[in-house]
């Protein structure tokens, strides 16, 4: 595992965890992207389903 020496502190910085951390930041919004693409084209399909009338709710 590769560490790097940090001036602020005097310790170490893991670089392989913020790799992993970066890794994680940048997924999961992807991730919230794609099951909102999903989600929005089957909105009418389940506002069919569940037999709810757009025009009750102001």
């Amino acid at each position: 595992m590769m560490k790097m020496k940090v001036a602020r502190n005097e310790g170490t910085y893991d670089i392989a965890y913020a790799k992993r951390a970066m890794l994680v930041v940048v997924i999961l919004p992807l991730l919230v992207m794609y099951t909102e693409a999903m989600l929005t084209p089957a909105l009418p399909t389940i506002q069919k389903e569940f037999g709810v009338n757009r025009s009750a709710y102001p």
